[in-house]
């Protein structure tokens, strides 16, 4: 399968530098697949499950948001914040949005409100990449 190259930066450091064959991730416009030879493409990306396809086999994380830019031969993803499924801890994930839901039923200050709401976005997109994760070892063995 042609492969492009890709690179994924956080605020914290880049957590890929390669060749892929396939990103899939969720832009503001919905999921969006990047196979190589794509359009070029520009887009706020959402907290989600990014699913990241190389030679050496599948990659999942869960990203917090950011944005993504895409040219026939590169995509560059800058993320707030990006996590492989191996390096989630499950129970920080469920207690980070048992605290987010939380805040949202206080009905608290709008500032506290839409950071409760992000909150609970990347706790679920936390859990998500742990259960995407868990499926594809499923599927395979």
């Amino acid at each position: 399968m042609p492969v492009f190259r890709c690179d994924i930066l956080t605020l914290y450091g880049r957590i890929y530098s390669g060749e892929a064959e396939s990103l899939t991730l969720v832009t503001a416009d919905g999921e969006l697949q990047v196979l190589a030879g794509h359009e070029p493409v520009a887009a706020p990306v959402l907290p989600c499950v990014l699913t990241l396809a190389t030679t050496d086999g599948v990659r999942i994380a869960a990203t917090s948001g950011g944005f993504v830019t895409v040219t026939q031969k590169k995509v560059e993803l800058f993320l707030d914040s990006g996590e492989w499924a191996a390096e989630i801890d499950r129970k920080r994930a469920e207690e980070a949005l048992a605290r987010a839901e939380q805040r949202l039923k206080e009905g608290a200050m709008t500032w506290e409100t839409n950071r409760a709401k992000a909150s609970a976005s990347r706790a679920r997109a936390r859990l998500a990449a742990l259960a995407a994760e868990a499926a594809r070892h499923a599927s395979t063995t």
